[in-house]
């Protein structure tokens, strides 16, 4: 399950002696690695680079009043608080310490903290694209890879939050590259340092957990001189290298690390709009309503509460296709889903697609929203290699070279 090249994998192995060659769709096949493609898409990424600050140093001058206001109410003070030498562990029993430490870095270089917060998505989406670019032509080839960028780079989502002053596409960044790192990993020191980035993102942001899956992809593709099983320990590793110190300093301290989204369940499942009354003025005194653990909606009803979230998996993709990716592109890339598929193509994207599976059962035990959904957007792109296929003639009717 390592980088093959994508001709091998097209092919099935190698022809016996005497074979007649046979022409099969491959990314070799459909268009070589011609320089144009290269060009083009990193032309494609500069020019998404000079949108983003544009939009973030010429247009998006105010933060806006939904998730900006994150920054503004709590993680621009907290990165003050680094910057200082103090590290409150009650501030990240919902969200780790991963993004205020980024951006405490930042505004030590650019003293406006909503400045470094908006370059810092920035730099976080150009290093995701170029990144996601590099592992698809890896895996399928560069006009395939050409294809993917270009839904990835218009998706109004993706571009949206790549100027905000939040943790998301920092988050995604440190996703993709924990991804890519997995793919890529051989042998013990590549599973070790998949293992730390899976970590590193976990501490940004706590549904990247799910990268934990890791540890078993990287038993796939283990160095010649590597058993699989040492591969997994060296995943699990690096991943316990940063979380491992982090929970316990957090717990000596008092608080658990994530300890809110499980105390405060009731908050993060319901789907509608009457969660927002956290927002709400109250009068002096007044005590807030108190949301169910997640033990508690458990113990209510376990058959309901399982059953809502198999329930909640087409919806979410239906809202997914209409609020995310926008249907014109899911018709798109259903289609090039469906010719991978066809013409046995999808082989190479296979461990690509069970990390975004999993990253999207993680999100599913929590209200929907185009923002928490972010990460997602790579993964789904990805169908968009597809589109650079013709096919295999012998399935098109074609004759045998």
């Amino acid at each position: 399950m390592g980088l093959e090249s994508p001709t091998s994998v097209a092919r099935g192995g190698m022809r016996a002696p005497g074979e007649t060659r046979r022409s099969v769709s491959t990314p070799d096949s459909i268009s070589p690695e011609s320089p144009w493609i290269a060009r083009a898409a990193w032309a494609a990424i500069a020019l998404f680079t000079g949108v983003l600050l544009w939009l973030a140093l010429a247009v998006h001058v105010v933060g806006d009043h939904a998730a900006e206001s994150d920054f503004y109410g709590g993680y621009a003070q907290g990165a003050a608080l680094i910057q200082r030498g103090q590290l409150d562990y009650s501030r990240y029993i919902v969200v780790g310490p991963g993004y205020e430490v980024a951006l405490a870095v930042a505004s030590a270089l650019i003293p406006d903290r909503f400045l470094a917060a908006k370059l810092l998505s920035v730099a976080s989406a150009v290093a995701a694209v170029s990144l996601w670019f590099l592992l698809v032509r890896q895996r399928m080839g560069a006009l395939s890879a050409l294809w993917v960028l270009g839904f990835l780079v218009t998706n109004p989502t993706f571009v949206r939050y790549g100027y905000s002053a939040t943790t998301d596409m920092l988050g995604t960044f440190l996703l993709v590259a924990c991804v890519a790192a997995t793919i890529a990993a051989r042998g013990a020191i590549g599973a070790f340092l998949a293992g730390l980035l899976a970590g590193v993102a976990t501490l940004t942001r706590y549904s990247a957990i799910s990268l934990l899956a890791g540890a078993w992809l990287v038993r796939g593709n283990p160095a010649p001189s590597t058993r699989p099983l040492h591969s997994t320990a060296a995943f699990a590793i690096g991943f316990l290298v940063l979380i491992a110190p982090w929970a316990a300093l957090s717990i000596s301290a008092g608080s658990v690390p994530g300890e809110m989204l499980v105390k405060g369940y009731g908050f993060y499942a319901n789907s509608n709009g009457s969660r927002n009354t956290q927002d709400a003025l109250r009068a002096p005194g007044e005590v807030p309503a108190r949301h169910l653990t997640l033990l508690e909606v458990v113990r209510r009803d376990p058959v309901r509460f399982v059953w809502d979230r198999l329930v909640a998996i087409p919806r979410r993709l239906l809202l997914h296709a209409g609020e995310l990716i926008g249907w014109p592109a899911t018709v798109a890339l259903l289609f090039g889903a469906a010719r991978l598929v066809w013409f046995r193509r999808a082989a190479p994207l296979r461990p690509v697609w069970v990390l975004g599976a999993l990253s999207f059962v993680a999100l599913l035990a929590a209200f929907h929203s185009a923002r928490y959904a972010l990460p997602l957007v790579p993964f789904y792109v990805t169908a968009a290699a597809g589109l650079a296929s013709r096919g295999d003639p012998d399935m098109l009717g074609g004759t045998r070279g």
